[in-house]
């Protein structure tokens, strides 16, 4: 059975609306601020990121202000990268009618240079264990060991063991090692 399958319905815990009373303005001001473009991606990133919360309901407590901006900065990269391939000149097309190339107009190159490196970081998950991959991917989306440990059904000690062990084979990858570690 797939982890989706498992995974209850998501029902509404009747907070929502005072979550967005509490965290809107800020959450609109962080994301614009960590975008660095448009405020209208910021706006429309803030307005996907409500509707997931709506949809999955994750847990809440100190870290959904967390969940919130992850979720809606990475919406707001997506926007841009779209919005980017479609501003993008044809082949061939090295002006725009004003004079400056393409490369000279996107919006926030820092923004594609975090995308790039979340990819980079992506591949490199993909070459671990799959605890390995899944126990960092969790600890970058901001969870605590302890919460690892819960979620997961596991002991902090197997957390420990498989986060580090996952890290020291992430560094590895990334300075060269082309060897993928999936058996001993």
């Amino acid at each position: 059975m797939s982890e989706r399958a498992k995974q209850p319905t998501a029902v509404p815990q009747g907070d929502e609306a005072a979550l967005y009373e509490r965290h809107a303005e800020r959450l609109r001001r962080s994301v614009a601020r960590a975008l660095g473009a448009d405020h209208g991606h910021a706006e429309d990133a803030c307005g996907f990121a409500w509707a997931q919360l709506c949809a999955h309901q994750p847990e809440r407590g100190e870290r959904i202000f967390a969940w919130l901006r992850t979720t809606a900065i990475r919406e707001g990269i997506t926007l841009a990268a779209r919005q980017r391939r479609e501003s993008a000149p044809a082949s061939g097309a090295e002006q725009a009618e004003d004079g400056d190339s393409w490369e000279e107009r996107v919006v926030a190159p820092e923004v594609l240079e975090r995308a790039l490196e979340g990819r980079e970081a992506a591949e490199t998950l993909k070459r671990l264990r799959p605890r390995e991959a899944r126990y960092l991917a969790l600890l970058a989306a901001g969870y605590a060991y302890k919460e690892i440990a819960e979620r997961e059904g596991v002991t902090l000690t197997n957390v420990n063991k498989h986060l580090t062990r996952g890290a020291l084979r992430a560094r590895e990858l990334r300075e060269g090692g082309e060897n993928r570690h999936d058996g001993a």
